[in-house]
């Protein structure tokens, strides 16, 4: 939200979370810090299936890693569909499920992240429909993940003491276990 707010967008950010660390909140920093342009941009506390705006209100909207802990995907994307204008997008970027696919990763995914769902790439093509989005591409960006996973893993490791130092040794061990987890089911098309 707030890099498209510095290319001048206005965007608004909703979440049902208000914490630093993963909720609202978290975006607090940059308005904190002089290092970073100061912006507007609005944030609402709301749910999914009850959003708190006009219909066709929004150009565009964008569901960067949290559409998967829906509870009802029909219901998410039906009211996403009604704040949107008529030829309104939708961004979805989330972790779905991949051909190899287990159940094993499925309670992993859940037990770890609360991935309430975790539908194949070919599995949101019905859903949007049902919700009256008139077309669908999907774009695999397994790459760009195993990418990140391994900045992650280094970056972990570069403040390690850090984080034992704030979050406990076996704070630290967890995270490198999930990150590992990941990037093994990216890698083998469970994920």
């Amino acid at each position: 939200s707030y890099r498209l707010a510095l290319r001048g967008h206005q965007p608004i950010a909703i979440d049902i979370l208000s914490d630093p660390l993963d909720g609202l909140a978290a975006g607090s920093h940059y308005q904190q810090s002089a290092a970073y342009p100061r912006v507007s941009l609005p944030r609402i506390n709301a749910e999914f299936d009850d959003l708190p705006l006009a219909t066709g209100s929004l150009d565009l909207a964008i569901y960067n890693a949290s559409i998967h802990y829906s509870t009802d995907y029909r219901r998410t994307l039906s009211e996403i569909r009604r704040c949107l204008r008529p030829g309104g997008s939708l961004l979805v970027a989330t972790v779905v499920a991949g051909p190899a696919v287990t159940d094993t990763v499925r309670r992993f995914a859940w037990e770890v992240d609360g991935m309430i769902n975790l539908p194949s790439s070919g599995e949101y093509a019905p859903l949007l429909a049902a919700a009256g989005f008139e077309s669908y591409s999907a774009e695999d960006i397994t790459p760009l993940a195993c990418a990140g996973a391994e900045k992650m893993d280094v970056a972990l490791a570069c403040q390690r003491d850090q984080v034992i130092e704030l979050q406990g040794e076996e704070t630290f061990r967890g995270w490198q276990q999930v990150g590992e987890l990941y990037l093994r089911a990216f890698r083998s098309g469970q994920l």
